[in-house]
């Protein structure tokens, strides 16, 4: 969430800036002598004396009332900016100025224009880094929420996969009787067992297809997560294309319109190995996903977004 104060003292900063640089065009031009116009510069003054209490009492506030929402080197910058426009040089533009302008001293003008210009450099320097620390941020804001999208992504890539296993084990049930009694299976009893894996199986390639576009179009993904995700992409590929599931959903259906116990059995035991393999896939996939999210996601409480 942006801060609305963080506008507030940007201008108002960029306010002081400009100031200090009429004052430095006036006091120090690069061409011919200073300005020695009374009132010329007194408008600027004003802004620098003003606008350095109110930036003082705004950048206070903001210190004392953070609640986390503000980088902490955001707000370290910040008030290195408010000390630089309490230094010497500051104050000597501040409440000296006017008198230099009224005794016309061209040379001592010209020191105020040069102590103006080192101020404007002094905090445009601060600037710089105060917006490489929101460009940081920003991008880790992205990268955030890139994990984020990305874990989601993966819940509807392994969801099927996952489900195909559930089916099986009701497969592997019926086939294998836990009473060790011979499997006793109507013709066509299974066939929404078997549509069912048919139809998780579409439904993995498809979403299969959309995460492998959306990993090679994505951009502030981190390394970690992009090199598991390819890695998962291709485990769940194997375990959905394996051909011990290929051949059990190709003559299990078979050996059970042909009412053929035996086969049925050992199709039943080819049923149970997958889903031992699979059930093993699964959890070291659980496992692993929890550990990425906790250290990409979970953890990931960046301040000031």
């Amino acid at each position: 969430m942006v801060d609305l104060r963080l506008d507030v003292i940007r201008k108002k900063v960029h306010h002081i800036v400009e100031s200090l640089q009429r004052i430095s065009t006036l006091c120090n031009p690069k061409i011919g002598e200073p300005s020695v116009n009374p009132g010329g510069h007194e408008a600027d003054v004003e802004v620098l004396v003003a606008g350095r209490e109110d930036l003082r009492d705004k950048i206070y506030e903001l210190t004392t009332n953070n609640s986390g929402r503000i980088h902490a080197e955001q707000v370290r910058i910040l008030s290195d900016i408010q000390y630089i426009t309490q230094e010497t040089y500051f104050s000597t533009i501040c409440f000296h100025l006017s008198q230099c302008v009224d005794r016309g001293d061209c040379e001592d003008l010209k020191k105020y224009g040069e102590f103006a210009e080192l101020l404007v450099q002094q905090i445009l320097e601060q600037l710089r880094n105060f917006d490489s620390v929101e460009v940081k941020q920003a991008t880790k804001a992205e990268s955030l929420e890139t994990a984020r999208q990305t874990f989601r992504k993966i819940k509807s890539l392994t969801s099927p996969v996952f489900s195909i296993e559930k089916v099986l084990r009701k497969i592997e049930t019926l086939c294998l009787p836990p009473d060790g009694d011979a499997p006793s299976i109507g013709v066509r009893e299974l066939d929404v067992e078997f549509n069912s894996i048919k139809s998780f199986t579409e439904e993995f390639e498809t979403s299969a297809s959309d995460f492998d576009t959306y990993l090679s179009s994505t951009s502030h993904l981190a390394l970690e997560i992009f090199e598991y995700s390819s890695t998962l992409l291709q485990e769940l590929g194997d375990m959905v294309n394996n051909r011990e599931l290929t051949s059990v959903c190709t003559h299990l259906p078979i050996a059970i319109d042909q009412k053929n116990k035996d086969k049925i059995t050992f199709y039943g035991q080819q049923v149970a190995e997958l889903c031992n393999k699979m059930t093993d896939n699964r959890k070291k996939i659980e496992r692993s996903l929890r550990q990425l999210q906790k250290d990409h996601v979970s953890q990931a409480s960046y301040v000031g977004l």
